[in-house]
């Protein structure tokens, strides 16, 4: 399996020795500043190979050039114009864990349409993965699958997102006072459901198990930072009683009867936190599941490579997860 890789940040570097170790050829590295000119050999836990990292801008794909691309740069279903799209446009299958491009075909039909078109035209393929994938959507509708009656799902996840780079951070409300928190809310207006990261699970899940959502309701409840917290990541530090994230908590109510509750803390992190996922099936035999601790870098890199042999061997497209079998651990010959 040949691959790129775009974004070294923490998941990217960490995708880079998944895909080493699992002995996957690494055909090319893409990075907007980090690690630029670094050896990939020595940066991916090998010896030198003599494939230096390249800046994004250096990017001069060919058909042929590789079986997939795993982009771990972006959160923004726009984004995916950009790079993305040209290796669609080269019939280079890809990858990528923004979130907003999980489920969609609610808020963005003309982007998912384009993408969807180009990708068929050139027989290959597009998945979003990540966390909301395997954790929130798939594990939630296998333990689901597992009960007599369901009457209801939740979800709760906890991410630390003060690890995590800035193009996932400046989707959070992060610095504010309250005053300036509810004014930023009232100038933004309504969230979308269907745009938010719950929303995309939810809907996904839905879609997933078939059930039909009738009505689906978004709210956001801002956290405060108990004490200064600093964030190397976009070098700031958010100083105490002002925003450090937030709890995005979406409610559907399907047309079968069940109803699915998401929550996600997404926030930078205070001392004795920890990452995590609740899952709770309410029915005639209530189900529980706790994954803790859940290391949101570690397992968003090793989702997104573990899918990479399923994106390539499906149907040209903009493929989403409901359309996926669920991601299985592969050994090393699915990626040689």
């Amino acid at each position: 399996m040949k691959c790129l890789v775009f974004g070294l940040g923490k998941a990217g570097m960490a995708a880079l020795g998944y895909l080493h170790a699992r002995g996957a050829e690494v055909v090319g590295v893409y990075s907007r500043f980090s690690h630029v000119g670094a050896d990939v050999g020595t940066l991916s836990g090998g010896t030198e190979t003599g494939l230096k990292v390249q800046t994004v801008s250096d990017f001069v794909p060919h058909r042929g050039m590789a079986d997939i691309a795993l982009f771990f740069t972006t959160s923004d279903m726009a984004d995916l114009l950009g790079e993305p799209r040209t290796c669609l446009e080269h019939g280079i299958n890809v990858v990528t864990i923004a979130e907003q491009a999980l489920f969609p075909w609610i808020f963005a039909p003309d982007i998912c349409a384009e993408l969807d078109g180009i990708a068929r035209a050139n027989d290959c393929t597009l998945t979003a993965t990540g966390v909301n994938d395997t954790v929130m959507c798939a594990l939630p509708a296998i333990i689901a699958g597992i009960a007599p009656d369901v009457r209801h799902i939740d979800i709760e996840a906890t991410g630390n997102f003060g690890v995590l780079g800035p193009a996932t951070l400046q989707a959070l409300p992060l610095g504010l006072t309250p005053t300036e928190y509810d004014a930023s809310q009232a100038e933004a207006g309504p969230v979308d459901p269907a745009a938010s990261i719950c929303g995309q699970v939810a809907l996904a899940l839905a879609a997933m198990t078939g059930l039909i959502p009738e009505r689906i309701e978004v709210a956001e409840v801002p956290l405060f930072a108990g004490a200064a917290i600093e964030v190397p990541t976009i070098g700031r530090t958010i100083g105490a009683g002002l925003t450090r994230g937030l709890i995005e908590s979406v409610r559907v109510q399907t047309r079968q009867g069940p109803t699915i509750e998401i929550r996600l803390h997404g926030k930078l992190f205070e001392a004795g936190e920890e990452e995590y996922l609740s899952v709770r099936i309410d029915g005639l035999c209530p189900l529980a599941m706790d994954l803790r601790p859940l290391p949101s870098i570690e397992t968003t890199a090793a989702i997104a490579v573990g899918r990479a042999p399923d994106v390539i061997a499906a149907s040209p497209g903009f493929i989403t997860i409901d359309q996926l079998p669920a991601a299985l651990l592969r050994d090393r010959r699915a990626y040689v």
